[in-house]
């Protein structure tokens, strides 16, 4: 990764529509070795856990994907991915703010013939006070449409609409009717190996499932605005976010935890993580 320069209509473009797709982010030869390294991480935590891969009886989104989080603390290679300092200042340009800390990150692999994942917008889940969120969406292979590529609704993070869903079948239905009410398109589209996505916390996004007999690898990081602070959680799943990836944050700090370091600042780059 070359320092990737973002150009005026694409930050532009991200505001309007709450998502961009960049391509060629990442070379093919570095997209391979981020899935040797997340791909093997994930092995050894899914084993330590004795998470199962999704099955036919799971609920939608159980089918969806098998789910690993904060790889890197225990994966010094996948590290390097998640405090790569470039992709954190292009997180930090789309949202239009000096610096990002990480909020987490997860490994998200749609099994072979997998479901498809639910309409549904990430914030929901996170205590965090304002809507300076973004998730960066790093697919580890080529992935087309028919094998789970993420499909996003333009212009939907302006919505007040759905944002007391949690995922699951329920918020597939009502949201997607809402949305078709509203006529804002939902746009997918295959990716190369090395592009990336980004998009807003309340964008709503869903995937189709995997009609391949391949999994579907993907890489994910959650930014937050520097000064994040910590808000009073709303539901049980803020709760339970709050207790995982902000200890010892008490409601109205900033999420400064040892979990949350600063990944990129635009008058000093963080000092961790390094370049690809």
């Amino acid at each position: 990764m070359s320092r990737y320069q973002l150009q005026a209509q694409q930050r532009k473009t991200y505001a309007e529509n709450g998502f961009i797709h960049l391509p060629g982010v990442f070379t093919r030869e570095q997209i391979a070795r981020f899935e040797r390294d997340v791909s093997a991480a994930v092995a050894v935590l899914r084993g330590r856990s004795g998470e199962k891969p999704p099955n036919s009886d799971s609920s939608a989104y159980a089918q969806a994907f098998t789910q690993v989080m904060n790889l890197w603390r225990d994966s010094e290679a996948v590290r390097e991915l998640v405090f790569n300092r470039d992709l954190a200042r292009l997180a930090a340009q789309l949202m239009g703010v000096s610096g990002v800390r990480l909020y987490h990150d997860q490994a998200l692999y749609k099994e072979a013939h997998g479901g498809y994942t639910p309409w549904h917008c990430d914030q929901y889940y996170w205590p965090l006070d304002s809507d300076a969120t973004i998730t960066a969406w790093i697919p580890l292979q080529d992935t087309r449409v028919e094998m789970g590529a993420l499909a996003f609704s333009a212009g939907s993070h302006r919505l007040e609409l759905g944002r007391d869903l949690p995922i699951g079948e329920d918020s597939e239905k009502r949201i997607a009717a809402e949305l078709a009410a509203r006529g804002l398109p939902s746009i997918e589209a295959d990716f190369a190996a090395g592009d990336v996505s980004f998009h807003a916390g309340w964008t709503f996004h869903r995937a189709g499932p995997n009609a391949t007999d391949f999994p579907r690898r993907a890489m994910t990081v959650i930014y937050m605005a520097e000064d994040m602070r910590l808000k009073a959680p709303e539901n049980a799943n803020q709760q339970a976010d709050r207790k995982a990836w902000c200890p010892g944050i008490e409601v109205g700090e900033v999420v400064a935890s040892e979990l949350n370091p600063v990944l990129y600042r635009a008058e000093a780059m963080a000092h961790s993580g390094s370049s690809v």
